[in-house]
């Protein structure tokens, strides 16, 4: 006898292959982001609105767990419509940064929420904003993005194992006064033990 597919219900309803031999199916699919999302596990970290007149270091995370990984799967940057700039702002991605007044000052970052409302789920690890002109040091540069007024989204899949660190550090490239400005990730966590 060959091979079935039955319908796992009980309904002992086989599986239909076309005249190419290809199985047909009717399937959901959804993304790592949105199980996370409905599970509780995906997150929205935003600095706020900041002031600053020279180059800053925006945005420090440091997943502190043990077994779950952190995945930025986008970044966004904003940047006021009154700041004067001589050039596009360069917005860097520092991985592993290990230190600087950005860490050493350790303020919490505005906004570091569930993005399923309906959680008290919470993040394991360093959430901090940078004042104007503080820095991150010890990190690689690996991305930058450049950018003038508005609003900017760029999507991504940074993974921040555990004891690891991220963070976002801007040029604004002002020719006077000041910009108001907001930067944060959108992530979501993934057991560390995963390998799909």
């Amino acid at each position: 006898m060959p091979e079935s597919i039955m319908d796992g219900t009980g309904t002992q309803r086989l599986a239909s292959v076309d005249g190419r031999n290809r199985l047909e199916i009717n399937g959901v699919t959804s993304d790592r982001n949105y199980d996370a999302s409905l599970r509780g596990e995906a997150f929205n970290v935003n600095t706020g609105n900041e002031t600053i007149t020279a180059e800053t270091a925006l945005l420090y995370i440091k997943n502190t767990s043990d077994d779950r990984e952190i995945i930025v799967e986008s970044i966004f940057l904003g940047i006021g419509s009154a700041a004067t700039q001589s050039d596009s702002a360069e917005l860097y991605v520092v991985a592993d940064p290990t230190a600087g007044t950005t860490i050493s000052g350790a303020t919490a970052v505005d906004m570091n929420f569930n993005r399923n409302l309906g959680s008290a789920a919470t993040m394991t690890g360093l959430f901090y904003k940078g004042a104007s002109g503080e820095t991150l040091t010890g990190g690689t540069d690996v991305a930058v993005l450049y950018h003038g007024t508005g609003r900017l989204f760029a999507a991504f899949d940074f993974i921040i194992p555990p004891n690891k660190a991220f963070g976002l550090r801007l040029d604004p490239s002002l020719s006077s006064g000041n910009a108001k400005v907001y930067a944060g990730v959108a992530c979501y966590l993934r057991d560390s033990t995963e390998t799909t």
